[in-house]
């Protein structure tokens, strides 16, 4: 049994070794959308979702 999970875990290793390279492409404005979400309120009380409560 452990001989077949051994040549299981190898086979995982070496696919995933074989795998090409994507490279991530980056919006033009990432830096505004960025800045645009850092400044948005989150987390905050709307439809069903009641927000976070602070305990104190």
């Amino acid at each position: 049994m452990t001989k077949y999970i051994q040549i299981f875990i190898i086979f995982l290793t070496l696919s995933a070794c074989g795998q090409n390279a994507t490279e991530m492409k980056t919006p033009e404005n990432a830096n505004e959308k960025f800045a645009e979400f850092i400044t948005k309120k989150k987390f905050v009380e709307e439809n069903f979702y009641p927000g976070i409560r602070y305990r104190r």
